[in-house]
């Protein structure tokens, strides 16, 4: 019986090709988008979750923020201090490593060429703290750090701007704010997190930093590694009470500093990329709402069309069942084979977007699944109201219907 339903169905589409096309153009364009977008939206969240992860290992960031004594609201001038660093790392006794981090826009120059990039001053912890492996050279160590003494790390992007692809600039010199430093390292591709590339930096010694490039006390971060997941909280904890102790905050008074975890930053950067997913999904989903509604007008102007076929198959013993389970089959089979289409376009598009604009694209079969399974839930509710009008035509009136 299936297959004779089918049979039916198909017999009907080659007699109308063009309009059995359009009908399924809309379930096609909406399959097609919602297969991009979910794509795309999972590619982001992929790639966000990579971009934190890699920031370090059980990462902790120290800023400061503005604060609340004795009733009133201050603005609040940074308040993070070197000597918060120095006393957080004696202190401290839960954590991996600890780094002030201080930064400028600065311009480098060598004999050959000027490059404007980001200078950070950092300890000697800091590949330890962020998980940064080392590709030519050495990070300087804690006793370059203590003498201030002018080396730099640089990434890899710098690296190749100020000396060209695939060159390990070690032991040479270039010169930031008219002082000289020699290379001793270049950091391995970290990549891009958003606008921000990672690689396009300079790394000095905060003391050197402190001492040549800005001489001011204050830092605008500091990170801390934790010595594992379970120990966060009570490194949170300790970090709080020393802070407050060294600002000498009253007991009223809020915090003028925040940390940051990094499974806060992952559960907000998976919420906002839900989310965003969530809304591309419903804009492309109304490309299906459309077809769905075109498919029911094409049903129905296809009952009109065909009410002596149906008159003629009621007076030979067809049920009223088997006319509804006809039409019900054709559109059934118009939303299986625009699904198909539809979700064949979405593959290709999404890759076609990954190698020639560079979107991230994660593909999602469970929701692709899902997204076909709506298509035929689509043909069964817009085709059954035509199904149903098409088995409750009256055999003779159907017969002699022109």
């Amino acid at each position: 019986m299936i297959y004779h339903m089918l049979l039916l169905a198909f017999r009907s589409f080659s007699r109308n090709k063009v309009r059995t096309i359009l009908t399924m153009l809309g379930i096609v364009i909406g399959i097609a988008s919602v297969s991009v977008m979910v794509s795309y939206g999972q590619g982001m969240q992929y790639q966000i979750e990579k971009r934190i992860t890699s920031m370090g290992v059980n990462l902790l960031t120290i800023f400061p923020t503005r604060y609340r004594s004795g009733g009133n609201s201050l603005t609040g001038a940074n308040r993070l201090t070197y000597r918060d660093y120095e006393t957080l790392k004696k202190e401290l006794a839960t954590i991996n490593g600890i780094t002030p981090l201080a930064r400028s826009s600065v311009n480098v120059t060598t004999r050959e060429e000027s490059y404007s990039t980001t200078l950070y001053g950092v300890s000697a912890e800091f590949p330890l703290i962020r998980n940064w492996q080392i590709k030519w050279g050495e990070f300087f160590s804690e006793e370059e750090v203590k003498s201030a003494q002018f080396v730099c790390v640089l990434g890899t992007t710098t690296s190749q701007e100020l000396f060209g692809e695939e060159i390990d600039p070690t032991g040479q010199y270039l010169k930031i704010q008219n002082t000289l430093f020699r290379v001793i390292g270049v950091l391995a591709k970290k990549g891009s997190t958003g606008p921000q590339d990672e690689d396009d930096v300079v790394l000095v010694p905060y003391t050197t930093y402190k001492m040549r490039i800005n001489p001011s006390p204050y830092i605008p971060q500091i990170l801390v590694s934790s010595l594992s997941q379970e120990a966060l909280e009570s490194t949170i904890e300790d970090i709080t009470t020393i802070l407050r102790r060294t600002h000498r905050l009253k007991e009223n008074a809020s915090n003028d500093f925040r940390i940051l975890n990094q499974s806060e930053m992952l559960e907000t950067a998976q919420s906002v990329s839900t989310s965003l997913t969530l809304f591309l999904v419903s804009i492309a989903a109304i490309s299906l709402l459309v077809g769905g509604i075109g498919i029911m007008n094409i049903m129905l102007v296809s009952v009109v069309e065909r009410t002596r076929e149906i008159g003629i198959r009621m007076a030979v013993g067809a049920r009223r069942q088997d006319i509804l389970w006809q039409f019900l089959t054709e559109s059934l089979v118009l939303c299986f084979l625009g699904g198909i289409i539809g979700l064949g376009i979405g593959i290709v598009t999404s890759i076609l977007l990954e190698k020639v604009v560079g979107w991230a694209i994660a593909f999602s079969w469970p929701v692709f699944v899902l997204s076909f399974g709506v298509t035929l839930v689509i043909g069964i509710v817009f085709g059954y109201y035509p199904a149903k009008k098409a088995a409750q035509l009256h055999p003779i009136e159907a017969l002699r219907y022109e």
